[in-house]
Order: C-alpha cells, then structure tokens, then sequence
C-alpha cells in the first residue's frame, strides 16, 4: 500500500497567515502606525496570500476553506467592535483549532503525524514508504510514538492559544501592545516547545523505521 499523501496547500494558507500577520503588525508598528489597523491591515494581505493559494491550486480544500472563511469573519468582527484584541486573537484561536484537528485525528486509523511523516520523510522513494508502511502495520512501538506525538501536538498549540488568548484579554485596551507583545513571546514557547516535542517523540519512530527497513534489506539480499 503506497503511503497516503498530505494534502498540504491548505495548511501551506494556515502558516502564511501567522507570518504575514505577525510579521506585518510588528513591521506596521515600526513604522507608526497604529495598534489597531497594524492588526487589522495584515489581515487583508492574509486574505490575499489565501485566495491566490486558492486559485493556484484550482480547488479549495478544507484547510484552505477554513482559512478564507477565518479571515473574513475575523476581520468583519474587528471592524464592527473596533477592538484589536479581537484581532490580536485571531491567530490563537486558529492555532486552536490546529490543535483540536490534531487531536480528533486520534479517533482516526492513523493520526495525523503517521500519515504526514510517512509522506514526507519518505521522499517519494518506495522502499522507504514501504517501510514507514510496515512498521506502522507491525510494531506497535512505532504506533505509539506516532499518536504521542500527534496527541503533544495538539495539546501544546490548544495550550499555548488559550494561554495568549487570556494575556490579551487579561490587559485593559490601554495596554494592549503590551498585551500583544506578550501573548507573541508565549506564541513563539509555545512553536518551540511543538517542534521540541516532534522532534523527541521522531527520534524512537526514526530507529524504528531504520529497523525495518535493514531487516527488509537483509531478507531482500
């Protein structure tokens, strides 16, 4: 069985959307430009980088959806309220969302990092997915260390937004660039401690695979 391939274009949507908006408030800011419209600004440069990953890949996939759908709710919510916080946590509760999708994934045959890692890691090269393929069909070590990781995963961007979202919303509107730049040194612990966590739980399943795929070898010589 050949190794499922992530759709991965959405997803793509979903992290220009960090940057652009992160990058863009900070870069607004340094420039003098208000709290608000250096929130509400990136917005639409988000909104753009969305549609034109949409028209490129001619089709509009879940996560891309999502994205488009995010922004402009978003963005029509912030207008109407006038508050930037509600802007600032637009990217907490989309990370949120992540998490949650990463988790439901659980209920699922493979969870999201089984499926995901043996795509990429295997480079298009069918010996190499045939042995993602076999250890997850055959050791059970490799299928733990793929839902721990999905499950740490999920857990630390559910964690790590709710976190920001209450910094945000624990300041008054006065204080709200402080709040902001804040909940963005919590939002860059908490990618930290997900790649962290990726990479601890990759290293068992790496060996694993390496495993099988020397045994695959040897009876194969």
């Amino acid at each position: 069985m050949a190794a499922q391939q992530p759709r991965v274009g959405g997803l793509l949507s979903a992290l220009a959307e960090l940057v652009v908006s992160i990058g863009g408030y900070y870069a607004l800011r340094a420039v003098g430009v208000d709290a608000f419209w250096s929130l509400v600004a990136p917005g639409f440069g988000v909104a753009l980088v969305a549609v034109i990953a949409t028209v490129r890949r001619r089709r509009i996939d879940l996560v891309g959806l999502l994205v488009l759908f995010e922004v402009a709710a978003s963005l029509a919510l912030v207008l109407i309220t006038r508050d930037p916080r509600v802007a600032a946590v637009r990217g907490p509760v989309y990370v949120a969302i992540g998490g949650l999708f990463c988790l439901a994934t659980l209920l699922r045959e493979r969870p999201m990092t089984a499926v995901s890692t043996a795509s990429l890691a295997s480079f298009g090269d069918p010996v190499r997915a045939a042995a993602f393929e076999t250890a997850w069909r055959e050791e059970p070590r490799y299928r733990l260390a793929m839902r721990a990781q999905t499950g740490a995963i999920g857990l630390i961007l559910i964690i790590g937004s709710a976190v920001q979202a209450d910094v945000l919303y624990s300041y008054p509107l006065s204080e709200v660039t402080r709040a902001i730049d804040i909940a963005n040194v919590a939002n860059t612990g908490m990618w930290v401690a997900a790649v962290v966590a990726t990479a601890g739980l990759m290293a068992p399943a790496r060996r694993i695979v390496l495993s099988v795929a020397g045994r695959s070898h040897d009876q194969g010589a």
